[in-house]
């Protein structure tokens, strides 16, 4: 524990790309697995994450305070260009929703998890933090309302689980809703983040109520064979129907972001997009230069460009 402990506080000072690539040399599985309990740690923007040292996100946020940090400070910048709510879908352990609560300002975070281990956390994190803006939700979301299966994650991994058509061992049911149904009486919306393991569409397809009133950019992972597998959909289907929402998709790559080109798309097994409306296609160079900026940042005292 106390090389851990070191190795956290060299990575303190470190740009999250050095920092990352210094965990994965000096941290091996089996040190990783002999660690246990739980553990309390400040989020690189402010506020404090509850975490379980056996999952492999949260050990990942013990050492950096992040997990996605991409993703989380191009919420940050978002959230500049056009103030409102964000909606986050398969919220996990809340690696991401300690951070984007206090991105929302006076607005308002609407985080979805079914896992009840997983949402044990969420709460947590509210409680610890008194964050009065964070609304939790412990529901699958899709395109239509109902009943659904939900494959329970692996115990090492909390964000594995999916929504599945067989019952068997491994499987819960859950409440299925849509994100039109259930957030219908907001009045605001910036971004809709979501990682739901190739359900993308379908959370995407029970919003467009929502898109149409407010044009929220989206953050999504893409991974072809979780949308094929999973949700019998393709990335030229899922490419296709977001263009026709308006809206221009781009790779979120190390250094920037990078246009999709569904024409020479090749085969990337984990990708995450940020989808741009149309209109929004100005600030294209300010959302990637946040990216670039950040990728140098060590995140000391909680600074983001």
């Amino acid at each position: 524990m106390k090389r851990i402990k070191l190795i956290r506080g060299l990575c303190l000072f470190l740009p999250p790309l050095i920092a990352q690539k210094l965990r994965s040399h000096l941290i091996s599985k089996k040190s990783k697995q002999e660690i246990k309990g739980e553990f309390r740690r400040k989020a690189f923007f402010g506020g404090n994450f509850i975490g379980n040292f056996n999952d492999f996100h949260s050990f990942r946020f013990y050492i950096h305070g992040y997990f996605e940090w991409r993703n989380v400070v191009l919420a940050y910048k978002i959230q500049k260009l056009k103030a409102g709510d964000i909606i986050e879908v398969g919220a996990n352990v809340g690696t991401e929703t300690v951070s984007l609560v206090k991105i929302t300002g006076s607005n308002q975070l609407h985080a979805f998890e079914p896992v009840k281990e997983n949402f044990s956390y969420l709460k947590a994190i509210k409680k610890i933090n008194d964050y009065t803006n964070l609304m939790l939700y412990q529901n699958l979301v899709s395109d239509v309302s109902g009943i659904a299966f939900f494959k329970q994650p692996d115990p090492f991994n909390s964000g594995s689980g999916h929504i599945t058509s067989v019952e068997n061992k491994g499987t819960l049911k859950y409440q299925v809703v849509t994100l039109d149904e259930i957030l219908s009486s907001i009045n605001s919306c910036s971004l809709i983040m979501m990682d739901v393991e190739g359900f993308e569409l379908n959370v995407l397809r029970g919003s467009r109520g929502l898109i149409s009133r407010f044009k929220p950019y989206f953050i999504i992972e893409v991974n072809p064979l979780f949308l094929k597998e999973r949700a019998n959909i393709n990335v030229s289907s899922l490419y296709k129907e977001i263009w026709e929402m308006g809206y221009e998709c781009f790779y979120i790559e190390k250094w920037r972001i990078e246009k999709v080109e569904i024409n020479e798309f090749q085969d990337k097994s984990n990708k995450n997009w940020l989808c741009i409306p149309i209109e929004d296609l100005k600030y294209k160079r300010q959302l990637s230069q946040t990216i670039k900026y950040n990728a140098l940042n060590p995140f000391i005292n909680f600074r983001i460009f």
